[in-house]
């Protein structure tokens, strides 16, 4: 294969793994992880199973890729936050808008709620290193917005410990509030408020205790 033909084959395997990832996404939030088979991700992505194959072995590479999609909206959606809030004064009011424009963006997203957080089979069969990548993406988009507050505001920078506490907080939280009863896109927005009173003892200089944090159970 010629370098032409290669760069021409990997356009149409790009092509096709954005069609696959949307087909796959609009399938889980129809009928579930579980009840999404690959042929039926083949069959709406209009591809043959083998195609399919070739890019994707399995389930779980499809979740590994879609999350790892999800981090890259992420991103863009804290960064559009942050246009929107630049003018919101004092600083805790523009912290509460920044993080309830993106946790209802979000929880607006079908695909990413179901993915994380109403199909927690489908995050287990994803990669090991993929949700680690995801997870710090999460806290590095954290200790972003908290470090842009104290740079503006003279207040203590909240360390990477204290990033990884506040989202294995908002993580119990939501996942309490959702086993009470609360509907799970209202159960992410509803974290906007107690994420933002942390924090914002945090900038204020409430240190957590020094030191590594905790191992994960595995």
């Amino acid at each position: 294969m010629d370098e032409i033909e290669g760069r021409v084959l990997n356009m149409v395997q790009s092509g096709q793994r954005e069609r696959i990832l949307d087909a796959f996404g609009k399938l889980v939030a129809e009928r579930g992880y579980g009840a999404t088979t690959m042929a039926d991700i083949a069959e709406r992505a209009r591809i043959s199973r083998s195609e399919l194959f070739e890019l994707f072995e399995r389930k779980g590479d499809l979740v590994g890729a879609a999350l790892l999609r999800t981090g890259v909206a992420a991103k863009a959606r804290i960064e559009a936050a942050r246009v929107q809030t630049a003018e919101i004064t004092p600083w805790p009011a523009r912290l509460q808008r920044l993080l309830e424009l993106y946790l209802d963006d979000m929880a607006n997203d079908a695909n990413y709620m179901r993915l994380t957080i109403t199909e927690p089979a489908a995050l287990s069969d994803a990669d090991p290193g993929v949700r680690v990548a995801m997870r710090d993406g999460y806290l590095a988009s954290i200790r972003s917005i908290a470090l842009d507050i104290s740079a503006r505001t003279g207040g203590e920078p909240i360390s990477e410990t204290e990033a990884i506490f506040v989202s294995a907080g908002m993580s119990e939280l939501l996942a309490r509030r959702i086993h009470g009863g609360m509907e799970p896109g209202d159960a992410l927005r509803s974290l906007a408020t107690p994420t933002t009173e942390i924090i914002v003892r945090l900038v204020r200089g409430g240190r957590m205790p020094a030191g590594d944090p905790p191992a994960e159970a595995n």
